[in-house]
């Protein structure tokens, strides 16, 4: 009689059900043999896939730093895009004041007052 090896995939949930878990030792789930041929094709994929990484060691590094210096200039660009001076803050704030006020039936000459200062600073600081 011939011996036949079949091997299994355990998930991780039931491997730590079988260490710690009251069934300890005991059958829990009857488990499908993995495919030797799809395991042997997907370890012969994931080493061709490092013997190019490693025979391509100056083209991955000069993508990762093309990709690196991309990335870092585009945050770097964002972030002076984005950056408004105080005027322009002080302007956005008074007119979410005034906006507040009139959805809330409180506008005051308080309100309206501070809206014009802080847009005739702005006029002045263009």
């Amino acid at each position: 009689m011939a011996v036949v090896t079949e091997s299994f995939d355990i998930p991780m949930d039931i491997m730590t059900k079988l260490a710690t878990g009251p069934n300890k030792g005991q059958i829990v789930k009857h488990l499908e043999p993995v495919k030797m041929e799809q395991a042997d094709q997907i370890q012969k994929v994931g080493s061709k896939i490092m013997q190019v990484a490693k025979n391509r060691k100056k083209e991955l590094i000069i993508g990762a730093l093309v990709t690196g210096t991309i990335t870092v200039g585009g945050v770097v660009y964002h972030k002076i895009k984005s950056r408004q001076p105080e005027v322009v803050q002080n302007y956005h704030a008074a007119l979410r004041d005034y906006i507040d006020d009139v959805r809330s039936g409180k506008l005051s000459m308080e309100s309206i007052n501070c809206l014009m200062d802080s847009l005739e600073k702005f006029k002045q600081n263009k």
